[in-house]
């Protein structure tokens, strides 16, 4: 199991963790691999599916390719609304939900830009962006989306 595969098994788990069940989460294959559109994680909540895409990285920059970006355009629908999860170590992770404009969703100090390949993000400084420490981790952004009800958000359910 590669190092992408076992993070997404350990948000999946953190998810299911932080609600006691009440919004369900699986990882979604091999999504780098599948014949049609699809996401890194699929949630479900009282408000419907969302397909994550993650993006994961410890250096200061990421980039989501445009046939990613196009990809989340595919999925998203009144039945799953598509989802971009960047984490940038020592970070807290910001969640973003599909728009017209993917750059525009994020906040100015992740200084998004799209290039030739897609659309690249730089990891914010401490001064503009709350610390993994202090924050929530992944798990807990895609458990607390689903419902303005508070789940169980203390440092057993974090997966950072």
């Amino acid at each position: 199991m590669g190092k992408g595969r076992a993070k997404e098994n350990e948000i999946v788990s953190g998810v299911w963790d932080a609600t006691d069940g009440a919004v369900m989460a699986w990882p979604m294959g091999y999504s780098g691999n599948n014949a049609v559109p699809s996401g890194d994680i699929l949630t479900l909540g009282s408000d419907g599916a969302r397909i994550t895409e993650l993006k994961i990285s410890s250096g200061d920059y990421v980039s989501i390719g445009f046939d990613e970006l196009e990809q989340l355009d595919e999925i998203d629908s009144p039945l799953s609304r598509a989802q971009l999860l960047v984490s940038f170590s020592y970070r807290e992770p910001v969640l973003v939900t599909r728009d017209d404009n993917w750059r525009d969703l994020f906040p100015d100090c992740f200084d998004p830009r799209y290039t030739d390949t897609g659309l690249r993000l730089t990891r914010p400084e401490l001064d503009d962006w709350t610390s993994a420490q202090a924050g929530l981790s992944e798990a807990e952004l895609l458990a607390v989306q689903h419902s303005q009800r508070q789940f169980r958000l203390d440092a057993s359910s974090s997966t950072a």
